[in-house]
């Protein structure tokens, strides 16, 4: 009699590797942001007192030379507008559900028990 296995699965988890990437789904300037380290000789822009650390590509938008302070100050500043954003959608939410507009599961029929 074969001893029964609690940790064994009938069958092998399977999962989704093989779908393609879809970078549309992401924004249009997703797939065009990236950051070079900059190396070599350290250069000092004029007017500051830290090297320039890198350069951010923007897509269209072209690049721009970083120190490591403006690099944070960009950081907290998307940060902050992502938080900005997240509250707004909420708060436009809670507007729209006290006016009694409706809300996108509201077209689903109500059941009630009579």
């Amino acid at each position: 009699m074969k001893k029964f296995n609690k940790f064994s699965r009938s069958k092998p988890t399977v999962h989704n590797q093989n779908k393609p990437f879809d970078r549309k789904k992401y924004g249009p300037t997703w797939d065009h942001i990236k950051f070079d380290l900059r190396k070599g000789e350290p250069r000092i822009p004029e007017g500051s007192n830290q090297p320039i650390i890198g350069t951010l590509f923007l897509g269209k938008c072209g690049h721009i030379d970083l120190t490591y302070t403006e690099c944070s100050k960009i950081i907290e500043t998307l940060q902050d507008g992502q938080y900005t954003a997240k509250i707004a959608q909420r708060l436009d939410a809670l507007a729209h559900n006290a006016a009694g507009e409706p809300k996108e599961n509201d077209n689903l029929k109500i059941r009630r028990m009579n």
